[in-house]
């Protein structure tokens, strides 16, 4: 998946929303009542309990009420993630009114774009990235030519290389290298340095890209 795949579906429009944009009140579509989305995300307070359309104004780490930070627990959105599927399941709508079916399977699929974009360490730094109103897009950062060129000598060497021991040992140190600029990350965010985070982010996107392609090499993906 490209780097631009990562951000996820709507994530530079929710971000806009959300940073741009109060949380205003929202009437419920059944009782009428004035709700504040970030309290009430997917279903009214009303006897009712009907099911509520997505609001823009919600960002994806609201979505599992988390604070929008980079150093997330990935196991508890996980649990999150499949407790949030399951209250949105079509099969506990099939009863519902034609709108609440309908808000049902879009609720779904927000869910799942915020799990798929906030799992991912890349694609997660990249959305905190738009929240901040720094985003970073292709080509943006310029990176050192030793850098660049320590790169082009990893990948030279994936190429060429075709034994599968040499090839873990390269998977290992890649690994290392990923998180260590996955804490770093944190630490940044943590402190608002955007701009290093933004550099951290774009060295990030290399070293995922060499996993991937080691990944692909024979006898590498088990």
């Amino acid at each position: 998946m490209n780097f631009s795949g990562l951000l996820c579906r709507y994530g530079r429009f929710l971000a806009t929303w959300t940073t741009s944009r109060p949380v205003r009140l929202y009437s419920c579509w059944k009782c009428n009542r004035a709700l504040d989305r970030k309290q009430s995300m997917l279903f009214c307070p009303c006897d009712k309990k009907v099911l509520l359309p997505v609001s823009t104004h919600v960002n994806y780490f609201d979505v599992f009420d988390e604070k929008a930070r980079y150093d997330i627990s990935e196991k508890a959105l996980t649990t999150k993630f499949r407790r949030l599927q399951s209250q949105l399941h079509p099969d506990k709508f099939s009863m519902k009114s034609e709108s609440e079916k309908v808000h049902s399977l879009e609720q779904s699929s927000f869910v799942n774009q915020a799990y798929r974009c906030l799992l991912h360490p890349l694609s997660r730094a990249a959305y905190l990235l738009e929240l901040s109103g720094s985003p970073l897009h292709e080509g943006e950062v310029e990176m050192s030519q030793a850098f660049l060129f320590s790169i082009m000598e990893i990948n030279e060497q994936i190429e060429n290389e075709r034994n599968v021991e040499t090839l873990k040992l390269l998977f290992n140190e890649n690994r290392r290298k990923i998180d260590a600029l996955r804490a770093k990350l944190a630490s940044s965010f943590a402190a608002n340095k955007i701009a290093e985070a933004r550099l951290t982010v774009a060295e990030l996107k290399y070293y995922i890209n060499i996993e991937e392609k080691l990944l692909l090499k024979p006898g590498m993906e088990s």
